[in-house]
């Protein structure tokens, strides 16, 4: 009985570990890139937790994007003001997908 209580506890908690680790070498990873302030980098951080809260994208999928962000020169502003939960409604209403592509022949 313990063995069975154990096993799945041990596993869960490693889990929970991983994904806290690849979090925060994600935010190193943002910090390298783009030089941020550690306040911008706190900033940054509650930003990618509360995505990671309000989305079905992750934390770590938001450190990601912030990456991406940062190679491409964006200020920590205009990282913060240029993710948020509306980003995929605003892009994907947008798109006029060919007949073809979506069954309508």
């Amino acid at each position: 009985m313990t063995t069975s209580l154990t096993v799945p506890i041990l596993g869960a908690g490693t889990a929970a570990v991983k994904l806290a680790s690849d979090f925060e070498t994600g935010m190193s990873k943002v910090q390298s890139i783009c030089g941020a302030t550690e306040h911008e980098m706190d900033l940054l951080s509650d930003k990618a937790k509360e995505m990671g809260a309000q989305t079905k994208y992750s934390a770590t999928q938001a450190t990601e994007a912030f990456s991406y962000m940062a190679m491409a020169g964006w200020e920590t502003q205009q990282m913060l003001d240029g993710i948020d939960e509306d980003v995929e409604k605003r892009y994907i209403h947008h798109y006029n997908f060919p007949s073809y592509s979506v069954g309508e022949t």
